[in-house]
């Protein structure tokens, strides 16, 4: 297994599914688990451990693998973690198992409250299924004009809950997530067509294609056109 604090904003694939996080959410991988992830606003930063079980332990009660939670108590299991290595590296083999045993066990009750709360959360909140909905409809629609305004007065709610609602859905403010979603949509058209770029500006929701290639380039590090020409590069001139 693996447990993963966030002290930066990530955008994970995990076993399949998509997610994008704030800092302060940790997950625990799976062993076997096929996954990866990126910082998409800029650099990445995390606490980490690998741990295994014995044959005859389990992950403990109410946590759920390759889901990502959130953890209010960020710092303290960060302060658990170091202590962890720090007794396997440097303490007494007499006293080793009985004091990473005890260490462990106050981390995973830490995870375990977390995890808890969080499924309190979605539980509770009227809007997730909905949120959750137009996140959808808003990809399928990319080109259409996508405003927190015009969204907040759908759902019936003031803009700054519906900007507030949103970040803590997904990770992601709305408006970087538009654009992520924009961005990305261009880039699939770039590599699978050779329509114009102005043309794929325009299906992707963009009406000056100056405001498109600075988000483009902020995003991919590279230019529409550039971009285009090293998918279509042979493998051996890339």
């Amino acid at each position: 297994y693996v447990l993963l604090l966030l002290r930066s904003h990530g955008e994970y694939w995990i076993d399949g599914n998509h997610y994008l996080l704030n800092p302060g959410h940790a997950i625990i991988i799976a062993p076997g688990t096929h996954y990866r992830y990126c910082n998409p606003l800029g650099k990445y930063a995390d606490d980490w451990i690998h741990f295994q079980f014995d044959d005859n332990e389990t992950m403990p009660a109410g946590i759920l693998c390759n889901t990502p939670f959130i953890l209010d108590d960020l710092e303290t299991c960060a302060i658990l973690i170091s202590q962890l290595l720090w007794e396997k590296a440097y303490t007494s083999p007499r006293y080793i198992c009985s004091n990473i045993n005890s260490l462990f066990s106050v981390l995973f009750n830490h995870l375990a409250a977390a995890f808890s709360s969080q499924e309190n959360i979605e539980k509770t909140s009227p809007y997730l299924s909905r949120f959750k909905r137009l996140r959808l409809q808003i990809q399928s629609t990319i080109s259409d004009e996508h405003s927190i305004k015009k969204h907040a007065d759908e759902l019936c709610i003031s803009m700054s809950h519906f900007q507030h609602l949103y970040s803590e859905f997904f990770g992601i403010s709305f408006q970087n997530d538009l654009i992520r979603m924009r961005i990305n949509s261009a880039a699939i058209l770039l590599q699978t067509t050779m329509l114009p770029i102005d043309q794929i500006a325009e299906a992707c929701g963009y009406s000056s294609n100056v405001h498109f290639f600075r988000q483009f380039k902020q995003l991919k590090g590279t230019t529409p056109s550039k971009y285009r020409q090293a998918k279509h590069l042979p493998e051996d001139q890339k």
